[in-house]
């Protein structure tokens, strides 16, 4: 591939990252099969729930319907949205454990009735403030069939973030995932409250990943109406979506979370910061899982680590967007140089990108009607 001048299509990153696969040992032409170029998608406005949250469900047929004998009672169609907060023991947060890179204790500041954490930068970030909220968001869009195939999409939000403000009305997540038309349930557990730090409390632990998805599926089942659902989300398969900061606790729930064989596939919007061996060693670990990597100049110097330790491995990367995203495929996605990070979730590559890749998991269709 001719590597042209940066012409604000971020080929200068694409045409580096290429370079890096050639130094390897895989050729850029044996990355993917079936891939074609991302076209230019006419933005639609996503239709936002109303009320919010429902459930979904697995099974081993291609059909998209579950088989008979695996139906214990049929649940109607969501004719409207269901939305919840709704606190969980199985949280990042509140968090008194210890920090697994120095077995110190998280909370390591202390003033009078108060506990802390001191961050990188030196700032004291207060329990009380930043690590009380242990609230995760529940959303089902309308149309949601409990009696159908379906998929778990686990949102891993960036610093300074909270879950009303930035992943509900900002980055529209739960809205961008009601729109790409499959039959998805969208979960997102708080992190630091509107605060840079990164930090995974709960989800160090081993096998967190496990115990929130159990957590997940009862908690889905009662906003359903009927727990006798829980089974059904007990199966559903899992997309771990991580932006910006989201890729520390991302990391460590693909190490030693767990429930590994539910995981359908990892999305990482740019977010590539660290943590590039434990990465590489999932993907070479789990041929028949999706691994998609998005990203701009913030975080290009990572992707491009992430490139080398896969071509160590030998395993095939593809650097446009394939039309489906099925198992196997590893994707490292250039962005224009002039998308902003702080509007990754909303504007990358095209407009609402997460409703771009979610519609491009095949085998879980939601009807258009109810």
């Amino acid at each position: 591939m001719q590597c042209l001048s940066d012409d604000g299509l971020g080929r200068w990153r694409l045409c580096t990252l290429l370079a890096v696969l050639a130094a390897g040992m895989v050729a850029p032409e044996a990355m993917g099969q079936g891939r074609a170029d991302v076209g230019t998608e006419k933005q639609v406005k996503p239709a936002i729930a109303t009320t919010q949250t429902s459930k979904t469900t697995t099974s081993k047929t291609t059909t998209g319907a579950l088989k008979k004998s695996e139906r214990p009672r049929q649940i109607p169609p969501l004719t409207r949205g269901r939305r919840a907060l709704v606190p969980f023991k199985t949280a990042p947060f509140p968090y008194t454990g210890v920090v697994p890179a120095t077995s110190k204790p998280f909370l390591d500041v202390h003033l009078e009735n108060r506990s802390g954490h001191a961050a990188r930068s030196g700032e004291v970030l207060w329990a009380d403030v930043t690590y009380s909220d242990s609230r995760v968001l529940l959303d089902l869009p309308a149309g949601f069939n409990a009696n159908r195939r379906g998929v778990l999409v686990v949102f891993l939000h960036g610093n300074g973030a909270t879950l009303e403000r930035d992943v509900v009305a900002r980055q529209q997540v739960p809205q961008q995932a009601a729109s790409a038309g499959i039959n998805s349930a969208v979960v997102a557990p708080q992190f630091a409250s509107d605060a840079a730090d990164s930090s995974a409390g709960k989800f160090w632990a081993k096998d967190a990943l496990t115990a929130f998805l159990d957590e997940v599926a009862l908690s889905l089942a009662r906003l359903l109406g009927d727990v006798r659902a829980k089974p059904r989300f007990d199966a559903m398969p899992v997309v771990l979506v991580a932006y910006s900061g989201g890729y520390y606790p991302l990391s460590y729930l693909l190490h030693h979370g767990g429930s590994a064989e539910r995981i359908l596939g990892v999305i990482v919007l740019d977010g590539l910061y660290g943590e590039q061996p434990r990465f590489a060693d999932w993907i070479a670990q789990h041929p028949k899982a999706f691994f998609f990597v998005g990203y701009g100049p913030s975080s290009n110097d990572g992707t491009l680590e992430l490139a080398r330790l896969l071509a160590e491995r030998r395993i095939p990367v593809a650097t446009i967007l394939s039309p489906d995203l099925v198992a196997g495929n590893v994707t490292l996605l250039a962005t224009p140089t002039t998308v902003v990070h702080a509007d990754f979730v909303s504007k990358a590559w095209t407009d609402r990108p997460l409703r771009d890749l979610l519609r491009r998991i095949p085998g879980f269709p939601r009807p258009s009607k109810p």
